[in-house]
């Protein structure tokens, strides 16, 4: 296998495995994809810098013509040229080298596996060592995320194993892939052991490989030339993200069989030192893990719902999936222009106007984690929270039964502004939609996307129209009890959605701002409407007249705008605007 390397000025390395014919090579994040190699970390590179070409045991380097920087290749500029094995080259602030693996390969003569039970007892009899890397280790990782929590873990060990010619953070993959590595080589590093590194990672124990090599020849000619043992102990995160620590070391001559069982004995500690780094590690990070995602996500999620998630790993929580959910979303009506009319006004009036939002959205957070749903997002004077992300089913009742509080919460409030009580209007839809994480790696947010979305917000929207303050979807109506009233409101298609749908009331009190409409009445209402829709307007002013309903005044206004304008009927009310 042919291996070419970067190395950057900060000493940080890259290594690409030469399995095409050729490639183009210049500045980018350090990916290897679609015979383009890119390299992070130097700014004096072209995006397209120089070209290699695979020969046998060599490559043809060629600069781009676009190039800004010269090639240096054995002190002298040069355009064009071959690099063999063992070789290395200079441009802009990085140095490139080449090396070819072959030989006895990954098999080693010797291979120990030390369970937790056996490295403990080597760190009792080492305590002191033990101790010292401890107090070396954990005041350097407070604080500290991944990258900065594997930097500072190779440097205490570059400190502790003064034997270690080789230490590196290996990421899960085939070839493990090399996250982060600290070198006393002037030349290329050592390819990982594959089977080192799975090992250690099935196991889930740090586990050691000696080889022995027959002579000094071999011992220019190997995969290993510069290692005769390497230890690998796991640092498990989740189940989903797991890294190795690798210490590589050699001896001055080549060992034989029996040397290897000697060396056997030196290499204990070394690896409880390592175990030790590897353990802390792990503990450090799957807390930092939980601290971000109780920072991050927590917050969005019930008590109840947080403990229930205490068991489970928070990745697996946070994985997208295709759910059937229902969403609620909530705004509060005519904040946003009281709000503008107190920036008028005096200081302390604008923080009055923040004190009662500050009260509405703990109040709708509130009665939203008593039914078991989440707070998805905050927006403004408004707030998107959902049921059935983390469940099994879309739980139309709980989510009903939040905003039925909600409304008789919001309009209970006493406010220093306006003289009438707060009103709100609430859209909730229930259909299938995207749940998971989104947003950056390092700044996890939960969320929901989807048409059902789009919907809940739009619904919202239409109660302004309706007069009520609450209207779901059809398949959220069709998941309640019928204890929970609710009446059919018509057929709509609203602003920016394609899609017709038959929208309806969940029915709140009179003094909640609901329509307040009995079983009866909601039942000879319902027939009305779907007359409606249906396209018969016959009898309709007599079913609606003397109806101080708020939908029904509604609807009467909207035949009226039809006739006056001369439209045809198609029992489908559009809506241009939100």
């Amino acid at each position: 296998m042919i291996y070419f390397q970067a190395r950057t000025e900060d000493g940080q390395s890259q290594r690409y495995l030469l399995d095409e014919e050729s490639y183009l090579v210049g500045r980018g994040d350090g990916s290897c994809a679609d015979g383009k190699l890119t390299v992070a970390g130097d700014p004096m590179l072209s995006r397209t810098h120089f070209e290699l070409k695979r020969t046998d045991d060599s490559v043809l380097v060629k600069r781009h013509p676009k190039a800004r920087n010269p090639l240096f290749f054995q002190g002298v500029q040069q355009d064009e040229f071959e690099l063999k094995s063992g070789q290395a080259f200079v441009t802009g602030k990085t140095r490139f080298g080449l090396f070819v693996v072959r030989g006895h390969g990954d098999a080693p003569v010797t291979e120990y596996t030390m369970l937790r039970t056996q490295l403990h007892a080597v760190q009792q009899e080492n305590s002191s060592a033990s101790f010292r890397t401890l107090l070396a280790l954990l005041p350097k990782l407070r604080g500290a995320h991944s990258d900065t929590a594997f930097q500072r873990a190779l440097e205490v060990l570059s400190a502790l194993l003064p034997q270690a010619k080789e230490l590196k953070v290996l990421g899960q993959g085939e070839p493990p892939t090399v996250v982060m590595e600290r070198s006393k080589l002037d030349g290329p590093s050592t390819p990982a052991s594959r089977r080192l590194v799975s090992t250690a990672l099935e196991q889930q124990a740090t586990v050691a490989h000696v080889w022995a090599l027959e002579s000094e020849s071999e011992l220019q000619a190997t995969a290993h030339a510069q290692a005769d043992w390497a230890v690998a102990s796991p640092v498990s995160i989740s189940e989903d993200e797991k890294y190795c620590l690798y210490a590589v070391g050699s001896s001055a001559v080549a060992l034989t069989d029996t040397q290897v069982r000697e060396q056997k004995k030196s290499l204990d500690e070394l690896a409880a030192l390592l175990d030790i780094v590897a353990e802390t590690l792990s503990h450090h990070l799957t807390t930092e893990r939980m601290n971000r995602f109780e920072g991050q996500v927590g917050q969005f999620f019930s008590p109840g719902l947080r403990e229930k998630l205490t068991d489970k790993e928070f990745h697996e929580v946070l994985k997208p999936r295709l759910r059937e959910v229902t969403v609620l979303f909530f705004d509060l009506r005519g904040f946003s222009k009281a709000t503008e009319s107190a920036e008028d006004e005096t200081l302390d009036k604008i923080l009055s106007h923040h004190e009662v939002l500050t009260r509405v959205m703990t109040e709708v957070t509130e009665a939203v984690f008593r039914q078991g749903g989440l707070v998805i997002d905050y927006q403004g004077d408004a707030v998107l929270a959902c049921w059935g992300a983390l469940s099994d089913g879309p739980e139309m009742q709980n989510a009903a039964l939040a905003a039925l509080e909600i409304t008789r919460i919001i309009r209970r409030l006493e406010v220093p502004f306006g003289g009438q009580p707060l009103s709100c209007g609430i859209g909730m839809a229930t259909g299938k939609a995207v749940a998971g994480q989104i947003g950056a790696k390092e700044q996890i947010k939960f969320g929901v996307l989807g048409k059902v979305v789009n919907l809940a917000s739009r619904l919202e929207g239409l109660t302004k129209y309706f007069g009520v303050p609450i209207l779901v979807n059809q398949q959220f109506r069709d998941g309640l009890p019928s204890e929970l009233l609710c009446r059919y409101a018509g057929r709509v298609r609203p602003a920016g959605l394609s899609e017709v749908h038959d929208i309806h009331e969940l029915v709140a009190p009179k003094e909640d701002g609901g329509s307040g409409l009995t079983v009866e009445i909601a039942g000879s209402l319902d027939e009305a409407v779907r007359t409606l829709v249906a396209g018969s307007l016959n009898h309709v002013h007599s079913a609606f007249s003397g109806s101080d309903d708020p939908v029904c005044a509604f609807l009467m206004s909207e035949l009226q705008r039809m006739e006056t304008s001369g439209t045809q009927w198609t029992g489908v009310i559009e809506f241009s605007k939100k």
